[in-house]
């Protein structure tokens, strides 16, 4: 399955049990011209705005920043056999690494589209030509489907994995709704049948955000999905669940006639001689005016005020002691009264306790004129900031300094030992990713001690600990490998 040789309607056909599915696209969005000032052509020939996946020359639409896309997908069973145990896994488009759920391609998508949770629906009926979702005929709504929310972008899914059978799986699935939504699964109530010559239709709506840097028809973003099922063969169930994934289907949205820039400048300081990536995305407030407030602890106190205006997030990659740049394209310019700018995760969560201050942003028409201060100490720990433009100002540029400060950690190991041992141990310090896994960081510190029965103690310290950051220290092996039950 690769990707303009990917089927654009998957079929397969195992022991005489075959499948064929597809998926379509829809803008169900505004067409008013102009709208908010995008330049658009929506009246070309293809005026029906609608793609379907299993026709290559016509699997996209135009849509408008803000508004919505109908997503289909379509399934249907063309054996003579009942398929039990239905799963369906939707992966929706999002920015760099972007690929498909079985086949893994790359879907190179170019924006992110958020999927309405509220729109979904389930459906059973026929298709009068198994290849034109526009002939699908409702029979009736199919009640119990769970659905369940993954945040993963990464996961290939092949037929042994336990995602398809409601498990948590390689994707972490959740039963309510996460704050990014990337994959949505649908499982089927155990006792429903998908049976000959049926289709099974699932309904919903993906929002475009307001915001798209990456604009024009050459820059889309796509969204498939895949499923799963089984079967009865001589009077048992088959083991292993079949998988297919028919091709993607696409949105892409035209460039914003008046827009603004934003120029991030970030300098880093450590005195390691290291190199540093760091993060930044846009956000409104919920209330206008409203100014980021900081506690004593260096968090942001009224973050709940604060949403992501688009699915674009800034890396900005610096060595130690130098200044990088990136730049904000493409924001419409209606935006420009209510933004705001914070340094994130690389899941565009603002940060807090991150040695970090923000200078005053500068506006104007000529970015090359503006030259916004860089702090002079990042104690502040001010993650952002409010941006201002005057009516006529076209760019602006705010500085960020992250500045690393250390301290000292300090491990105490007692080893009672009866028999008056000598042992060695070993200890590492850790850090945590997002998904639960301990990642080591500098070198072990080691401690040789006899032991007695009253216990020898003796210290490791690990010097120069960047502050503000969770870390853990782990007993491990002579390799650095976490010793099991030391944590």
């Amino acid at each position: 399955m690769v990707d303009g040789k990917l089927e654009a309607t998957a079929s397969y056909s195992f022991g005489g049990v075959e499948t064929t599915s597809f998926k379509t696209i829809e803008y169900i969005g505004s067409t008013d011209s102009p709208f908010l000032g995008y330049d658009h052509s929506m009246n070309k020939q293809d005026a029906d705005h609608y793609g379907q996946g299993n026709t290559p020359s016509d699997n996209y639409v135009e849509g408008l920043q803000g508004n919505q896309v109908q997503y289909k997908l379509y399934v249907t069973n063309d054996s003579q056999t009942e398929l039990k145990n239905f799963t369906v896994i939707d992966r929706l488009p999002f920015e760099n690494v972007d690929i498909g759920l079985v086949s893994g391609y790359d879907r190179y998508s170019a924006f992110t589209v958020t999927p309405d949770i509220d729109s979904i629906t389930c459906k059973r009926g026929t298709l009068n030509n198994s290849t034109n979702g526009k002939a699908f005929q409702e029979e009736e709504d199919i009640s119990g489907v769970t659905v369940s929310y993954s945040s993963d972008k990464h996961s290939n899914l092949d037929e042994y994995a336990g995602d398809w059978r409601g498990e948590s799986g390689n994707m972490n699935w959740q039963d309510t709704k996460t704050d990014e939504v990337v994959n949505l699964r649908f499982q089927f109530p155990s006792d429903f049948e998908v049976k000959p010559g049926e289709t099974v239709c699932i309904t919903f709506n993906g929002t475009i955000p307001d915001y798209v840097q990456n604009t024009g028809e050459e820059n889309i973003a796509w969204n498939s999905f895949a499923y799963s099922y089984q079967y009865e063969k001589g009077g048992k169930l088959v083991e292993t669940p079949m998988v297919a994934e028919p091709a993607k289907v696409g949105v892409w949205v035209p460039e914003v006639k008046d827009t603004v820039s934003l120029v991030v400048n970030k300098k880093y300081e450590s005195g390691q001689g290291d190199t540093q990536t760091f993060y930044f995305a846009l956000f409104t407030a919920k209330t206008d005016g409203v100014t980021p407030t900081y506690g004593a602890d260096g968090k942001l106190t009224n973050a709940s005020e604060f949403t992501r205006y688009s699915s674009e997030i800034k890396p900005i990659t610096v060595k130690d002691g130098e200044t990088e740049t990136a730049t904000f394209t493409n924001i419409p310019a209606s935006a420009k009264k209510n933004l705001y700018v914070f340094e994130t995760d690389e899941n565009g969560v603002i940060k807090d306790n991150v040695n970090v201050a923000v200078g005053t942003p500068e506006a104007g028409t000529d970015a090359k004129a503006l030259n916004p201060s860089m702090p002079e100490s990042a104690a502040s720990g001010d993650s952002g900031t409010k941006l201002t433009y005057k009516d006529e100002d076209t760019v602006a540029a705010v500085s960020f300094l992250n500045e690393i400060q250390y301290g000292k950690i300090t491990v105490e190991k007692t080893f009672k030992s009866p028999f008056n041992t000598t042992d060695t141990f070993y200890f590492g310090l850790f850090y945590k990713t997002k998904d639960g896994a301990y990642v080591k960081y500098g070198d072990l510190q080691t401690v040789t001690l006899t032991g007695s029965k009253t216990g020898a103690t003796d210290t490791v310290t690990f010097d120069k600990v960047p502050i503000q950051r969770n870390w853990y220290v782990l007993e491990t092996d002579a390799k650095g490998n976490p010793v099991t039950g030391s944590y």
